[in-house]
């Protein structure tokens, strides 16, 4: 495979599925934060909808919450913290 980006020690597609996978934990972290149910519930509404869900404010939330989890990993990554070189083949 061709590294596009040669400061990485891993294929460029790697690092696209552990971001998705990063984005995809952080967004199920921050979903239930600031959660609040209907005093009423209105007809044909289910008993659990929240109020306001705000799901622009928690997919910004979850991109900042990846982008540390994801900068983590490449700090570990980078410095040989873990030995993780020679698993992914690098």
């Amino acid at each position: 495979t061709v590294n596009i980006l040669p400061g990485l020690p891993f294929p460029a597609y790697r690092l696209a599925i552990v971001t998705l996978a990063e984005r995809g934990l952080a967004l199920f972290i921050v979903l239930p934060i600031g959660v609040r149910l209907p005093d009423e519930v209105e007809a044909g509404h289910a008993t659990s909808a929240p109020v306001r869900a705000r799901l622009w404010l928690k997919a910004g939330a979850a991109t900042v919450l990846a982008g540390l989890f994801w900068g983590i990993a490449y700090l570990i990554i980078a410095s040989d913290l873990i030995p993780i070189r020679d698993a992914i083949g690098g």
